[in-house]
């Protein structure tokens, strides 16, 4: 029983630190933080894949295309699987989508809710340093695409945040990206 609790930390960890450096400079060394680690409410198991509520906070650097930062946190429900190809290479997947998650505008202080949202992860030959987090700079295949809509709470004005991090193919250049729509 204790190697797979063990394994679930591990992966709890490294889910952790994603998250909470999702929206920071991909350049950065991933590691987990204390304030950002998941709190989880329930989770299962069902084909390798955990399932779980966690505890998310992160920042939607859209200041360049929406005139300020929006910080947010709250529940995510997550799926990750983990799994090791026939040539020994780790395959790592994690999907969420918003479960409650509220926002602050880091100028303004003006309250948003998350009304809508959904993100997908994929590392393939995946390399984890010591501490259990990803290595993005040694992994072969890094994509990350999400998406979420902020409603502000005073006037009901809208705004879609896509946040795209994505490995350069046959470079270690990680371009990390946020662009807006709106209504």
């Amino acid at each position: 029983m204790k190697p797979a609790l063990t394994w679930f930390t591990r992966a709890m960890l490294v889910v952790a630190s994603l998250l909470a450096t999702a929206c920071r400079d991909p350049l950065e060394t991933i590691a987990p933080a204390a304030p950002t680690a998941p709190a989880m409410v329930q989770n299962g198991s069902e084909q390798g894949a955990t399932h779980e509520s966690v505890f998310f906070s992160a920042i939607a650097l859209i200041r360049e295309c929406y005139g300020e930062d929006i910080a947010f946190s709250g529940l995510i429900e997550q799926v990750v699987k983990s799994t090791v190809d026939k040539s020994g290479r780790v395959h790592y997947t994690r999907h969420f989508g918003v479960k409650g998650l509220t926002g602050v505008g880091r100028t303004s202080g003006l309250l948003y809710d998350v009304v809508g949202g959904a993100e997908m992860f994929n590392v393939q030959d995946a390399h984890f340093n010591p501490n259990g987090t990803i290595d993005l700079a040694r992994s072969r295949i890094v994509v990350h695409q999400g998406t979420l809509v902020f409603v502000r709470q005073s006037d009901g004005s809208r705004v879609v945040a896509r946040h795209i991090i994505r490995k350069v193919p046959g470079s270690d250049e990680v371009v990390n990206t946020w662009v807006c729509g709106g209504r």
